[in-house]
């Protein structure tokens, strides 16, 4: 390795031939030019020291022909030889007077030996090495040191050619230069899988809230339509190894809270439910006999299973259980049969790990640890040089989700996609050249509405004045600013969307979800991949953006809230599922009494009412179901915080916030693709439906300071399968 390769600058020819020299060097003296006990040992040889005279190791070699290796291991590249026709030419040179006599190898080198210690200036041996018998010896060696001399000059001027190539030629990993072919152009394709030949695509279109499925031979485009469109959900396509049959998960409910493994004929057939209760994408053994998927929370619902069954879905075993706070999103199984990966979240104090288990004992012989990526799906590469995954940076769901090869044994991720869309799932042809997935484009905008909703028959509202491109999520203080976040930044605008302002700024991390506390006296955040922690924390800032604090040092924390008195800010710790609190100055973060649910779960998403007496979430709490529940625990009840529950209309797709008055709550419901708001008293009356978009899913809604508007934002989202085509090898 040269000195500018060791120091990560731009490499060019000379440090070829640098690499050259080294080999020269060894081939000369039977040694390595730079030598250490350790790699740091190494690499300060390479840069810094000068290595021994070829000629102290091996006194035979010609004066000239250590002089052209000194010259290619010049640690300036300048001084270096530049082009390797020059070594060339200086190489024929040599084996010119080296075949005809010309180079001295008597005296000169017998005294640069002598005066390095190794040879006696002077010896009266008969065959000592400053002996006339020596200078004999030396010379009936002329006939190897040429035959050398002529491979290394044949091997400079191949490498006069094409040295730099040669050298800088490397086997790319996998997908990291390819090309990319969208195969559907509909917007509204959500599931995608190919087949192990690559000529059929197996998709998902979802349409005016129904959803069916469709089978594309991809050489020609045409389409044939496996199930008719329906009030259902599929997820997680696959085919068998062989290509003869599909697979595809059913939601057993409107919400999509369970699913059940469906199989079906790849020419036709009625779909069969083959295995109930099944959470991921199913993964083959290279054999095609035996499939693996994940099952959580049942029986026990405070783990998941990892289990096997043979294709037909019979004889079911199990073969891994963990503790469900540690859930695996994906497996997938090794081309050797032996090993299956699985992607699991929050395992000790790391994000996401992938571990490798033996596939007949369940043993764990691996763990790849990830800091602050979340990884959500896997497929291995036919050639076990590692999988293919998804994941999203800095471990929050606001990011977008890309596309990476993990090697494998070294667990290092690099990714492949670096884009603005999202890549849903992963499935990969027979012989890993083709990758088919979906790309979302996701595309928001805020709305301002009365808080009464509108009327049924009142068309869409037009967007607000202020806008920001990639907000999710917005607050406002009492004055009517706007608060967004624009995924790397903080921004302050007017409701007329004059007088924009960016607070806070970092392009390498992510920063969402501004809240206001204590009427704009600070403004509270969560700040993702901050370089002080590389974790997703929560932070807080002055209201004009001064005096950044960081007050969480969880590994996940988000959806913070402020307590109304301005004390306490309220939020989720997603890696302990825990609801906590901490004091707005920082501080030791603590549990919110009351929130410990036995046996239950929370999603993401807070409210505190105005007066400071109730905290509310969504939850699930019965232990052998999975109904969504709304969590209502009171504030200013000390330790004892009583809990009671709220039965929200069945289509509830995510956390409330409390009306302005505080008896009741308001929260999306989803219904064929479609999210609108509903309003739901405290009483436990049934509410009513507040809005009435025809399209798009909300992303955050608010009422405004004095109660009189809600704002929202809503983001309307198209996908289409794509097709990576990996184009193999590649020059460094």
């Amino acid at each position: 390795m040269s000195p500018e390769q060791a120091m990560g600058e731009d490499l060019d020819a000379r440090t070829d031939l640098f690499s050259f020299g080294a080999v020269l060097y060894e081939m000369a003296t039977g040694a390595l030019p730079y030598s250490g006990a350790t790699s740091a040992a190494i690499f300060d040889a390479i840069l810094h020291k000068a290595p021994a005279p070829p000629s102290r190791l091996n006194p035979e070699l010609p004066a000239e022909l250590e002089r052209i290796i000194g010259k290619a291991l010049e640690k300036d590249r300048k001084l270096r030889y530049q082009h390797a026709s020059e070594m060339r030419a200086d190489l024929q040179r040599l084996k010119r007077d080296t075949d005809s006599g010309r180079v001295a190898v008597g005296q000169p080198r017998q005294e640069a030996a002598a005066a390095a210690g190794v040879l006696p200036k002077e010896s009266s041996e008969p065959n000592a090495p400053g002996s006339s018998s020596a200078v004999e010896a030396v010379k009936q060696h002329k006939m190897g040191l040429a035959a050398v001399l002529l491979i290394v000059v044949v091997l400079v001027a191949a490498a006069s050619y094409g040295i730099y190539s040669f050298f800088n030629s490397r086997h790319a990993l996998p997908f990291e230069n390819f090309t990319m072919t969208q195969v559907t152009d509909n917007g509204k394709t959500i599931a995608a899988a190919i087949s192990p030949d690559a000529k059929y695509l197996l998709s998902v279109m979802q349409d005016k809230g129904k959803e069916s499925l469709w089978l594309r031979h991809v050489q020609t485009n045409s389409d044939t339509q496996v199930i008719a469109p329906a009030d259902a959900f599929y997820a997680n396509l696959a085919f068998s190894p062989d290509g003869n049959y599909i697979y595809f998960l059913s939601a057993i409910d409107k919400l999509g809270e369970g699913f059940n493994l469906l199989r079906a004929p790849v020419l036709g057939g009625t779909p069969q439910v083959i295995v109930h209760d099944v959470d991921t994408r199913i993964t083959f053994a290279p054999d095609g006999q035996r499939f693996a998927f994940v099952r959580g929370m049942n029986p026990d619902i405070e783990k998941f299973e990892v289990r096997t069954a043979n294709a037909d879905g019979t004889n079911e075993l199990k073969l891994s259980d963990a503790s469900i706070a540690s859930l695996s999103s994906a497996v997938a199984w090794s081309p050797d049969g032996k090993q299956i990966a699985s992607a699991m979240q929050s395992v000790g104090d790391a994000v996401s790990v992938i571990e490798i288990q033996d596939a007949v004992s369940g043993k764990v012989k691996k763990v790849s640890r990830f800091d602050n990526l979340l990884v959500t799906d896997l497929a291995w590469l036919p050639d076990a040089r590692g999988l293919i995954a998804t994941y999203q940076q800095n471990a929050t769901p606001y990011a977008s989700s890309q596309l990476a090869f993990v090697s494998e044994p070294a667990g290092q991720l690099r990714p492949i996609t670096r884009d603005t869309n999202n890549y849903q799932s992963v499935t990969l042809s027979a012989d890993g050249k083709t990758l088919a997935t979906v790309q979302q484009r996701a595309t928001q905008t805020f709305y301002l509405l009365p808080a009464a909703g509108f009327a049924e028959n009142t068309p869409n509202p037009a967007p607000a004045p202020a806008q920001v491109k990639e907000s999710i999520f917005f607050d406002w203080s009492a004055n009517g600013t706007i608060y967004f976040d624009d995924m790397d930044s903080l921004v302050r605008m007017s409701a007329d969307g004059e007088d924009k302002t960016k607070l806070v700024s970092d392009p390498t991390a992510q920063i969402i979800h501004p809240t206001i506390c204590q009427d704009g006296r600070y403004l509270v955040f969560v700040w993702a991949g901050h370089s002080a922690s590389n974790k997703t924390s929560i932070w807080r800032v002055n209201g004009d953006g001064s005096n950044p604090k960081r007050l969480t040092e969880g590994m996940q924390d988000l959806a913070p809230e402020c307590s109304p008195d301005g004390k306490w800010v309220l939020y989720d710790d997603v890696h302990d599922l825990q609801v906590k609190r901490v004091s707005i100055d920082g501080g030791k973060a603590e549990i919110v009494p009351g929130t410990a649910l036995p046996a239950g779960f929370f999603h993401d998403g807070l409210t505190i009412s105005r007066d400071g007496k109730l905290l509310a979430f969504l939850t699930t709490l019965d232990q052998n179901a999975m109904p969504h529940k709304i969590a209502l625990v009171s504030l200013d009840a000390g330790r004892q915080s009583p809990t009671r529950s709220l039965e929200p209309d069945p289509r509830v797709a995510e956390a409330p916030q409390f009306t302005p008055g505080g008896d009741a709550v308001v929260y999306p419901i989803r219904e064929n693709g479609v999210d609108n708001l509903w309003l739901q008293p405290l009483d436990g009356s049934r509410g009513r439906q507040i809005t009435n978009f025809k399209a798009d899913t909300i992303s955050t809604f608010r009422f405004s300071p004095d109660g009189k508007n809600i704002g929202l934002i809503r983001t309307h989202t198209e996908s289409d399968v794509v097709l990576l085509h990996d184009t193999g090898t590649t020059s460094r």
